[in-house]
């Protein structure tokens, strides 16, 4: 997906969104099927201080 800086401001206009937006780029839209988006592994576990991501991947 290639989209200009532009676009990106247009999708992401505050902190929150941008964090929610590249949550799901990188681990997936659907909660019950979370996956690394570096190794593509499954096995992910929710991050117990939700920093600087909510989840981790126990593979990588």
């Amino acid at each position: 997906m290639r989209i200009t800086v532009k676009q990106l401001f247009g999708i992401v206009p505050n902190e929150e969104i941008a964090e929610d937006w590249v949550e799901k780029m990188m681990w997936g839209a659907d909660h019950e099927k979370l996956h690394c988006g570096h190794c593509g592994a499954m096995d992910t576990v929710q991050s117990k201080s939700g920093r600087p991501m909510e989840y981790r991947c126990r593979t990588c």
